[in-house]
């Protein structure tokens, strides 16, 4: 059988506090075999009390480590 989830959100997305490398830890120890990072950007969101704001760099750099 092969493990997967394909929607994760991580500290880089707006509705989300768990850094990404707490994400990964979970993931191997429950044995996925892959993830994918679904984290928010939405430019045009139309609350303004609630906006998906994004810092493309940093997470890059996550991405990368």
């Amino acid at each position: 059988m092969f493990y997967a989830d394909y929607h994760t959100h991580s500290s880089f997305s707006s509705d989300s506090d768990t850094p990404m490398e707490e994400n990964i830890k979970k993931a191997i120890s429950l044995g996925l075999k892959e993830i994918a990072a679904t984290d928010h950007i939405d430019f045009d969101y139309p609350d303004p009390d609630y906006p998906f704001l994004f810092d493309y760099e940093p997470y890059s750099k996550e991405i990368d480590n």
